[in-house]
């Protein structure tokens, strides 16, 4: 593997027999969204930064799964969009509410993307997206990676997961998404000690329900047990379909998202994304829009983004 820091470098890299990697932050750069920071980061190497801290809304845009407190974003989240545009760092607005998604795509100079989503015409989830911000960001030339979850994929396995018996969880942890007002220091402390004894000890299961410890293989069995209706990739495929037939196909890519494997398409692992393009090809997609699908549309993404003023970093 080797580091790429721009569309030119992936094609380079990937050309002479090595995987290209673009580094990405889902959990955001900053609650507070210091600029400096952001720029740290872009030293560092990132490409590409979610505009949320996951499921937190932070101190400039409102998290779909976090507090709606503030409209969607903020004066101060239009400097950080302004100042990602500048450096040349990809906007990631999945995890983000629909206003504040809407809200992003308008006021980013450079298309932005959705990496990792299923459409809320198949699953009903906020972590889904909708018509209309997919139209918009497609307007903008952004991008949807398509997820493999089965929440996001079908409302089939949703409706399962939210019959199943919820995962008992500490007092603390029951406070992970809140407002930004808050002070973090103690909670993270906390958090740093208990997920550090739980790991030690093979408890990830009991705290969290990930079972982050187990091979994935062995979660997903137990969901399949358990009766869940797992994804295939055929429903991926459904996704792309209807991702093309409504906003064309230089918009559509993929963003998989296999956390653990328990509710991923089933018995997906890294070999087998050929499945992905055996799904397309059976559904009678032309090389050129598979090609596209598959990787050339975040690489038309990550051209567009990149910025070629030498004095990117002074400051503005």
């Amino acid at each position: 593997m080797e580091l790429a820091l721009s569309a030119a470098e992936v094609r380079r890299i990937v050309g002479s027999g090595k995987t290209a990697v673009i580094l990405a932050l889902e959990g955001g750069f900053d609650m507070e969204g210091d600029l400096d920071v952001l720029r740290l980061v872009y030293r560092f190497g990132v490409r590409l930064v979610q505009f949320t801290n996951h499921n937190t809304t932070n101190a400039f845009v409102d998290a779909g799964l976090g507090d709606q407190a503030l409209g969607g974003i903020t004066d101060h989240g239009r400097a950080v969009i302004q100042e990602m545009n500048r450096l040349g760092i990809m906007i990631d607005i999945s995890h983000a509410s629909d206003a504040a998604q809407l809200a992003v795509i308008e006021a980013s100079a450079t298309p932005v993307v959705a990496s990792h989503h299923g459409f809320r015409q198949f699953s009903n989830s906020v972590r889904t997206l909708s018509d209309a911000v997919l139209k918009a960001l497609a307007a903008k030339g952004g991008l949807v990676g398509i997820h493999s979850s089965g929440g996001l994929l079908n409302q089939e396995f949703l409706d399962w997961a939210a019959a199943q018996p919820s995962v008992p969880q500490i007092d603390w942890l029951q406070d992970l998404i809140r407002s930004p007002s808050r002070d973090y220091g103690q909670y993270i402390d906390a958090l740093d000690t208990e997920m550090r004894e739980n790991w030690n000890h093979d408890k990830g299961h009991s705290l969290i329900g990930y079972d982050f410890y187990l091979p994935w293989r062995e979660r997903q069995q137990e969901t399949l047990d358990a009766g869940a209706p797992l994804p295939t990739e055929e429903d991926w495929a459904t996704h792309v379909d209807y991702g093309v037939n409504l906003v064309g196909e230089d918009y559509i890519g993929i963003g998989m998202d296999m956390m653990d494997g328990r509710a991923n398409i089933r018995g997906f692992d890294a070999t087998s994304y050929p499945r992905l393009t055996e799904a397309l090809v059976d559904r009678g997609y032309a090389p050129v829009r598979i090609h596209k699908i598959l990787g050339g549309n975040w690489l038309r993404v990550l051209d567009t983004a990149k910025v070629s003023d030498e004095t990117v970093l002074t400051r503005p």
